[in-house]
């Protein structure tokens, strides 16, 4: 289970079923009212954040918008108790909270949580978000801890970050070892680094790209290489 809390506020979701849990997730734990259900990635929560304490000027309205792209997961709201005053008081509140849950019958048993979280004021930058599968060069999915996601921005511009999983303990299917490339077939994107970032711009050329512990970055035509003892390398295009 994977929780997440901002802070005092309104919490509003999107994508998740608005029925009761059928079960006590949490035991003795000082949390209520759990509501949702199984979940496709893309479901979102927002929060309409109060300033409680009065810290920014009149006007100001501060949100924060968490997307899910975990796999194969169920997504829930409930609320979090929480001393507000610490020791020298009894204040209290209830606080707003999303968790998801995955769950399986076999082993081995293994989660990789993934999820994209925006603070904003007014209107976020964010239009969507989404999750690529990496592959090997020879076009096998790699395993499900292997991470590629997808930021659309309103303004036209978008971002493709690439984590593989290196280490894959598991063995849980096909992985390149370190310093071997990986591939992110939708972009056209091949690197053999541990990270990878490359931005667009609105008419859809590269922009940025980033690499950590590789050698050889390319997309679009676009290459990035990092030279001996570079551990990061950046390139503005």
């Amino acid at each position: 289970r994977k929780f997440v809390r901002s802070h005092f506020g309104a919490l509003r979701v999107e994508g998740l079923p608005d029925q009761p849990a059928e079960e006590d997730f949490v035991g003795s734990a000082q949390m209520r009212n759990f509501r949702g259900g199984p979940a496709s990635p893309g479901w979102s929560g927002l929060w309409r954040i109060e300033d409680r304490y009065q810290y920014l000027p009149p006007g100001r309205k501060v949100h924060l918008r968490y997307i899910d792209l975990t796999s194969g997961a169920e997504g829930y709201t409930g609320e979090s108790w929480i001393s507000v005053a610490g020791f020298d008081r009894t204040e209290e509140a209830w606080i707003p909270h999303l968790m998801v849950r995955r769950k399986g019958s076999s082993a081995p048993l293994a989660s990789t949580f993934v999820a994209v979280i925006e603070p904003f004021e007014g209107t976020g930058a964010i239009a969507t978000a989404r999750r690529w599968a990496l592959t090997t060069p020879e076009g096998q999915t790699c395993p499900e801890a292997s991470v590629g996601v997808e930021i659309v921005f309103r303004d036209g511009r978008r971002d493709l970050l690439c984590l593989p999983d290196r280490e894959n303990p598991l063995a849980l299917g096909p992985m390149p070892a370190a310093g071997k490339p990986f591939a992110e077939p939708r972009c056209g994107l091949a690197a053999d680094g541990d990270l990878a970032l490359v931005r667009f711009d609105g008419q859809g050329r590269v922009s940025r790209a980033a690499m950590a512990k590789g050698r050889r970055l390319s997309v679009a035509g676009i290459e990035l290489t990092a030279g001996p003892g570079d551990d990061f390398v950046e390139a503005e295009y």
